[in-house]
Formats: structure tokens, C-alpha cells, sequence
């Protein structure tokens, strides 16, 4: 407290026992102001030694200094702030708080939200199965570093090779029974006395290539239209060690996958996943979406009543210009796929700080 406070009260004093205070009765009982100062100056120290002066009024000074909080890379920083309670000057001041979505910022207490596009019809699949060739790795394939070679017979004095064989033929080639091959043998090759040994040999080789090998590489015979399912990343988010991800919101999705570099995968299709992923590592969160494309069906074209397959064209779909019958072939489609996922995505979420407990 200021000097002036307890000068200006002695005057005060003072001033009103001036009239009561004895001096030359030629002056009229009053007291100049020399005799004031006088007074003053006997008086002033006893008087401030023996006088308490109690103020009611609180003042309270919160004062915070250049103050950095740091965890794992995300910053919070706090500027000169002062708070007096009991003042009209109240300062409350909080700067320098960044946010940013690959996590290097405070965002604990932000709602975070991912918006993304993508195009499902970029990874639909069109692809012409009956015109696909079948390869095999047996020991004639080897021997004759040929993958395409499939079958290889003696008639009639003559090597027959059955080589680039698409799965169009072979969809019928599997059907044939016996006869069908000595037709097949006889038009070509002529007559011999080992046609129903060799017709037997080939019928029995087909249809094992047809059960086997040749279902996996030309998909279901038995299905009135084919389809591939194709996994599509949509969006990905990285965290830090010390980040968790907590989703709020989600599009329909075919799976979302966290990879991580300790090794650590999580997939919602295995049902390893969590509602809260991350933060023992430095991990990725993909979203994926499933493309199922439906690239077309088996079918069946039919000869003329005169037995001419060429009028028919059967011959484009690996027919033989003998073959009088139906010719079944695989009729592709285009444009036709399906997903569940929306084209255009809107994920919400929350990032956790967390601490790894050792």
C-alpha cells in the first residue's frame, strides 16, 4: 500500500481538531499551516506504528507459463495466461492447438470424419471363360515343355494331340460318351480296330479333366451363371504409437482390416477385431468393399434341321464341323456387377490417446 494512504488520514484528523486546538488567542483559535506540518512531523511515525488498516477486497493471480504437453508426437501448447479472479481484466487464453488427420495433433476430443469416393465399376471383372485354355503340369506337359498339351493318343498309325483346348470344348468334350469319340475318331482318322479301346481311353480322360482340373479353371459347370467376388481397398487410416481408433459411424463394408508393424492383423471377417483398434503400435486401417461381377452364364446353340452346325455358327464356340448335335458354349456378359458399399463414403470416428501398459 502506498505511503500517501495514512498521510491523508492524519489530515484528515487533524484538520478536524484544528478548531479545538489551543494556540495564540490573537489568531481566533485557528492553526496555520505551518503549525499544521509541525504536528505532522512530532506525530507521523507513532501514529503509523499503531494504526491497522484492513482492506476487504481478494485478489487472486493464476498465472501459467509457456507450457508444452507432449505425448507421442501430438502437441498442445499453452501461451501466457493470466486469470484474476476478483478483476475486470480476466484473460483465458488457449493457442496453438493443431488437429490433422494423419495424427499429428490432439484430436482425443474431436470428432473426426472421412469422406471418399471410388468407382465399383473400375473393378468389375468381364472376362470370356469359354474361350479360356486349359493347362496342366503332368508329366506330358513336362516332357513336352508344353502346359497346353493335354492328351496325347496312337490311332490308326497317326499321333493325336489334344492342345489348346478351350474350355468351351471341354464343356462338351465331358458330356461325349464313347460313341461320341469313335465319330470323332472315325471322321478324322478313319476306321481301325483299336477305335472302341481308344474312344474308351479318351472318354475316361475327359471326364476326369472335366470333374478335376478343368472345373477349378473354368468354374461351375453345374451354375446357370458365373460370378468373382473382387476385395477393394476404400479408405485407409494411419495411427501412431499412443492412437486408438474408435468408429462411430460406418458404411456397409465387406471387411475393415487394421495391419500393424509389430505383425499384428486383425480382420472383422475372422471376428478378431475389436470395437477400439491400434495404439500398441504404428498400424493402418483399411476399409474394403467387395466387387461381385457377374461376367457371364453357360448356354447351348443348335444345328439346323439339317445337321449343318455351320449354319448355326457352332464352329466360333470350338464345335467340330461333324458334330450334329447341340453344342453347349459360355455366353459373356458386360455391366453386370454388384456391391453394398456406397460410391461415395462418409466414416465418422474418434481418436484415443492411450498408454501402452508394460
Amino acid at each position: 500500500m502506498r505511503i500517501i494512504a495514512p498521510i491523508m488520514i492524519l489530515i484528515m484528523m487533524t484538520s478536524t481538531l484544528a478548531g479545538c486546538t489551543g494556540g495564540d488567542p490573537d489568531s481566533g483559535g485557528e492553526m496555520d499551516s505551518d503549525a499544521i506540518n509541525d504536528l505532522i512531523d512530532a506525530n507521523l511515525q507513532d501514529f503509523i506504528n499503531n494504526t491497522t488498516i484492513t482492506v476487504n477486497q481478494e485478489i487472486h493471480h493464476h498465472y501459467y507459463n509457456n507450457t508444452s504437453i507432449i505425448n507421442n508426437e501430438n502437441t498442445v501448447e499453452y501461451n501466457n495466461t493470466t486469470v484474476n479472479e476478483g478483476d475486470d481484466n480476466n484473460l483465458n487464453e488457449w493457442t496453438n492447438s493443431s488437429y490433422s488427420f494423419n495424427g499429428s495433433g490432439d484430436m482425443s476430443s474431436v470428432l473426426q470424419v472421412l469422406t471418399s469416393s471410388w468407382n465399383p465399376s473400375n473393378h468389375a471383372i468381364y472376362y470370356d471363360i469359354g474361350n479360356h485354355i486349359i493347362t496342366l503340369n503332368g508329366s506330358i506337359q513336362q516332357t513336352n515343355n508344353n502346359p497346353n498339351l493335354l492328351f496325347m493318343y496312337v490311332y490308326n498309325g497317326t499321333i493325336i494331340y489334344f492342345e489348346d483346348v478351350t474350355c468351351n470344348q471341354l464343356r462338351n468334350y465331358g458330356y461325349w460318351d464313347d460313341n461320341n469319340f469313335e465319330s470323332y475318331l472315325q471322321y478324322n482318322y478313319g476306321w481301325d480296330d483299336d477305335i472302341y479301346q481308344v474312344a474308351q481311353m479318351m472318354d475316361q480322360d475327359f471326364q476326369d479333366l472335366y470333374n478335376g482340373e478343368g472345373s477349378i479353371e473354368c468354374g461351375n459347370w453345374y451354375s446357370s451363371s458365373s460370378s468373382i467376388s473382387t476385395q477393394v481397398e476404400v479408405f485407409s487410416i494411419e495411427l501412431s504409437v499412443g492412437q486408438a481408433i474408435d468408429f462411430v459411424s460406418v458404411p456397409i463394408l465387406s471387411d475393415v482390416v487394421l495391419e500393424c508393424d509389430n505383425g499384428v492383423t486383425y480382420s472383422a471377417i475372422n471376428s478378431s477385431i475389436g470395437s477400439i483398434l491400434g495404439g500398441h503400435s504404428n498400424c493402418t486401417v483399411f476399409g474394403i468393399a467387395e466387387v461381385t461381377s457377374g461376367y457371364g452364364q453357360w448356354t447351348s446353340a443348335y444345328p439346323d434341321n439339317n445337321g449343318n452346325n455351320a449354319s448355326n455358327n457352332l464352329s466360333q464356340y470350338g464345335a467340330p464341323s461333324w458334330h450334329n448335335s447341340y453344342w453347349r458354349y459360355f455366353e459373356s456378359t458386360e455391366n453386370n456387377f454388384y456391391t453394398s458399399t456406397p460410391d461415395d463414403l462418409v466414416v465418422y470416428f474418434n481418436i484415443l490417446l492411450v498408454e501402452n501398459f508394460n
